[in-house]
């Protein structure tokens, strides 16, 4: 039976809709990963020398973050999602801006 022009505008709408839930699979996965590497200390990225206070905030947060802003998460909210304060949100809002 041939395919007619219906059937592949169907078939089409749910390419798409597919696409969108992958991407959108993808981006919370990103978003667990960052957590996870962010829970296992990833984050505590020393100098050179080793001296000095370890930094927390990591390239990689900071985009988690701003993603966050963008789907317009409150800064307590993104605080809660990463169990972290929200001053420490607000800091890597001002540098992710910046």
């Amino acid at each position: 039976m041939q395919k007619t022009r219906y059937d592949y505008e169907n078939q089409h709408k749910a390419d798409i809709k597919r696409i969108a839930e992958l991407e959108a699979e993808i981006k919370r996965l990103e978003n667990e990963v960052a957590y996870l590497q962010y829970k296992n200390g990833a984050h505590n990225i020393i100098n050179e020398r080793g001296a000095g206070r370890k930094t927390k905030l990591t390239p990689f947060l900071l985009k988690v973050v701003s993603q966050y802003r963008a789907q317009g998460k409150s800064q307590r909210e993104i605080a809660k999602l990463l169990d972290v304060s929200v001053g420490f949100v607000n800091k890597a809002c001002k540098l992710g801006s910046g």
